[in-house]
């Protein structure tokens, strides 16, 4: 049996709203979602009922991130009830993943978690999926988050670009991830999955148009003909009328001429044979696909090539289409593969090479083209709002903090055109398109801070009589010890301190210590809260000192209980006892 999985991508982020128009908060984006209906949406539904119809055992994984279930109930819920439809069919099997498609998973584990409960409640209420396989943004994967998946209660996870950990070992197959008792890992193929997603020649051939043209007859041929042969009275009407052919004869006479149109389009035989000799080197093939290539390639046949390539493939026995829990069962692993380095569904130069890493290499951090510069200084900013605005206790603040950690914003500060070469004009135009968008971001995000920091509770006035002097001593030394401290925002300076005197790479970050930001909870919380423990104590003396010169202008005298029983029997005055 040869086994294809066909796994699609639905999200859409939010579009962030121009600076001058915020009245109604930082998101908006509903026109481009319109014609984003109308383009991907529309035709990709359209093909999988069509051919769940046709082919009632057709099987197809697909991820739908929660930012993109919240605007198809709001602007087309007719989108929710056709998926629904198909899932309880069986046709379509439905992919966890981070509610709002972040990068928690590197800057924040409880953010993180938090986010996948809320998709997998979303998907359990609307469609009644319940959690089987993990599909992270971009197919991001690597060790430490097979590990929380399987704690989870995952059963596998759907893992990006893997030849360079394979040593270009074939990924058409299964694998039991390390550490992990239960937990099971499926590889894309990146050769066939890129070729798809970006319309390369493995897929392509030239398009032809063909076309009719009448070629008549030769005129003397025609009268030496009829010279030889006795001419009936149709004949001689139709000589007097002016035709000379039967509709036989002029069918004759038509020639089809085919013509090159000089442009390529998707070819299912040629995907069909090509697969035919991919899976010779394993019988389970993963595809991995964006629903935006129905927009994308639309031109190039994209929806009549599926249309194709879905009823070839099951034309030739022992095929099947299977989803990723299917392909976790007819399946058996025989390997199991350790990912010492991130690796995502783009093949990148950078990717972590096969074979034996010492514990300083390994580094657990967002793939390079997610972990430039401003990239990860303006994640580190948003990230280390969270507990502010939790204390804020406002749904509002908290949502626009989670759809503000889409992975999209931060991809799109990146200039690098990934697989493509463009001329100087090009990259520059992506250079400046960078810029904007950064400095677009970072001008919303200053904003919510604003808003976050509003909304924070007041702390305590300090003002102390002359019973409190002592306790303002306390307060200035420990006041005197914070301003020592370094600034909580600086991403910088809380690697530094962890690392010691080791140097940052290329990108500015000390990679052989992200893990220890990230996963590490105690050495988390010493670089993130070292501010707030100092504070806490600057918060208890500070109470400490009103609840003093409360007791002062109440005139309770500051006694202890033996005392106050003593005074009593004493018949001595009280004026007022408060108890706490």
């Amino acid at each position: 049996m040869r086994a294809l999985q066909l796994y699609f991508r639905l999200h859409r982020p939010y579009e962030l709203n121009q600076l001058d128009d915020l009245e109604g908060g930082y998101f908006g984006g509903e026109a481009a979602f319109r014609e984003a209906n109308r383009t991907e949406y529309q035709p990709f539904f359209a093909l999988l009922e069509r051919n769940s119809q046709k082919f009632p055992n057709l099987r197809v994984s697909l991820s739908v991130s929660g930012v993109w279930l919240e605007q198809a109930e709001k602007l087309d819920p007719e989108l929710i009830r056709r998926l629904k439809k198909l899932v309880q069919a069986g046709n379509v099997e439905l992919l966890m993943m981070p509610y709002n498609y972040s990068l928690a998973s590197f800057y924040d584990e409880a953010e993180f978690t938090a986010q996948m409960d809320r998709h997998c409640k979303k998907v359990e209420d609307l469609f009644g999926a319940e959690r089987a396989v993990l599909a992270m943004p971009e197919l991001i994967y690597h060790d430490n988050l097979a590990l929380w998946a399987e704690k989870a209660g995952f059963a596998g996870i759907l893992a990006g670009a893997a030849e360079r950990v394979l040593d270009y070992r074939s990924a058409n197959q299964v694998f039991d991830a390390v550490g992990c008792k239960n937990l099971r890992v499926i590889f894309q193929n990146t050769r066939f999955s890129r070729a798809l997603r970006q319309a390369t020649d493995l897929v392509m051939v030239e398009g032809v148009k063909a076309s009719q043209s009448f070629v008549e007859g030769d005129e003397t041929e025609e009268v030496a003909e009829a010279s030889h042969k006795k001419m009936t009275a149709t004949d001689f009407v139709r000589g007097m009328t002016g035709v000379r052919q039967t509709k036989a004869q002029e069918k004759n006479n038509a020639r089809n001429i085919v013509r090159s149109s000089g442009q390529m389009v998707f070819s299912a035989k040629k995907l069909q044979k090509e697969l035919d000799l991919e899976c010779l080197r394993g019988a389970s093939v993963n595809l991995c696909l964006d629903v935006a290539m129905f927009r994308d390639f639309r031109a190039e046949g994209v929806v009549r090539f599926f249309d194709e390539f879905l009823a070839n493939w099951l034309k030739t026995p022992g095929n099947r289409f299977v989803n990723a829990s299917e392909m976790l069962k007819v399946m058996q692993p025989k390997v199991e593969v350790s990912v010492k380095s991130t690796i995502d569904w783009r093949m990148e130069e950078e990717s972590s090479e096969a074979g034996l890493s010492l514990l300083k290499d390994v580094r657990f951090c967002p793939p390079s083209w997610l972990r430039q510069p401003e990239q990860v200084k303006l994640s580190r900013k948003l990230y280390l709002l969270r507990e502010n605005v939790l204390k804020a206790k406002s749904e509002e603040l908290y949502r626009d903090f989670e759809r503000l950690t889409d992975l999209s914003y931060f991809a799109q500060m990146n200039a690098e055109r990934p697989f493509l070469v463009g001329d100087a004009r090009l990259r520059k135009r992506d250079k400046q398109l960078a810029e904007l968008e950064t400095d677009h971001f970072a001008a919303i995000l200053d904003d919510f801070i604003k808003k976050v920091n509003a909304k924070q509770p007041e702390p305590l006035k300090v003002t102390a009589g002359k019973e409190a002097e002592a306790s303002e001593s306390e307060t200035r030394a420990i006041v005197k010890k914070s301003e020592k401290t370094d600034d909580p925002d600086d991403f910088s300076v809380k690697v530094q301190r962890l690392a010691g005197s080791k140097k940052p790479d290329k990108d500015g970050v000390f990679n052989s210590d992200w893990n220890d930001l990230v996963w590490d909870e105690k050495s988390w919380q010493a670089a993130t809260n070292a501010m707030d423990d100092v504070m806490a104590e600057v918060q208890f003396l500070t109470n400490r000192i009103s609840q003093k010169k409360a007791e002062i202008k109440e005139g309770v005298d500051d006694l202890t209980e033996a005392e106050v029983v003593t005074k009593k029997r004493k018949g001595g005055l009280l004026k007022k006892l408060v108890v706490e």
